[in-house]
């Protein structure tokens, strides 16, 4: 049922332990159906999917349905969220002919009145110029901001930074992300500037961390609650409306 396939499919997407475990459950437990009928996902068309999940005991068709006019709507997309994730992954491998996860519902989640769910690029590029200042905090802030803005990743991910991460003859940059993940990624010229100038001008810290507090004893960060302080101000100070918890 390509399961160790698709648990390294996961891990190289930097999936945590925990998110892994729940899509194996979800997917063994279609494969169990699967193998007792003999077929594989080759075999598959998508109503025959969604029949096999209602027999494994998973979402049907129906109980997706219910989900969805439920008042308030159950807001669990795990289960169809791990299905269509797996039938996605078999369809780019070339496993199936048909890309199952359309025959997959969703659970729909009504809501009112909501805030956009991102910024624009010239919204980002407002929010990272209010950051930059000529001191050694902005310039600390500055690099830090760039990598969430250029590189998308996540203020644990920026915190748990080490200085040794950083290949500069290869021009990238190792990220620690979840389950243990080390990804090398590329630095972009901006960044690494950026890096360049906090590095060589404010870091003053014999810890391995590579962003530390600009105060002596110059410590590493417990955790990401500094970038959300900056990017707070720094909304605070462009006028902008964030459109979702720093992240």
């Amino acid at each position: 049922m390509y399961t160790e396939q698709f648990q390294e499919h996961l891990e190289r997407q930097r999936y945590s332990a925990d998110s892994i475990s729940q899509y194996i459950g979800c997917i063994s437990a279609l494969g169990i159906q699967m193998k007792a009928l003999n077929i594989g996902p080759e075999d598959l068309d998508p109503e025959m999917a969604v029949g096999l999940i209602a027999k494994s005991g998973r979402p049907s068709l129906a109980f997706l349905l219910q989900l969805t006019t439920r008042r308030p709507p159950l807001r669990d997309k795990t289960l169809s969220s791990h299905l269509r994730n797996f039938f996605r992954y078999l369809f780019k491998a070339g496993e199936t002919t048909t890309n199952l996860a359309l025959g997959i519902p969703s659970v729909a989640q009504r809501y009112g009145t909501r805030l956009p769910r991102h910024l624009s690029a010239e919204q980002v590029d407002t929010l990272v110029k209010a950051v930059r200042t000529e001191t050694s905090t902005g310039r600390r802030n500055y690099a830090m901001v760039l990598l969430i803005a250029r590189l998308g990743l996540r203020a644990p991910e920026i915190i748990v930074m080490q200085i040794d991460d950083l290949d500069w003859r290869s021009g990238e940059i190792i990220v620690r992300g979840k389950g243990k993940r080390h990804d090398r990624v590329p630095l972009p010229s901006d960044v690494g500037e950026a890096l360049t100038d906090y590095i060589r001008l404010d870091r003053k810290t014999a810890a391995r961390a590579l962003f530390v507090s600009n105060r002596a004893p110059h410590r590493p960060f417990r955790d990401g609650q500094v970038l959300n302080d900056v990017l707070k101000r720094a909304f605070a100070r462009t006028g902008l409306t964030p459109s979702a918890p720093p992240h």
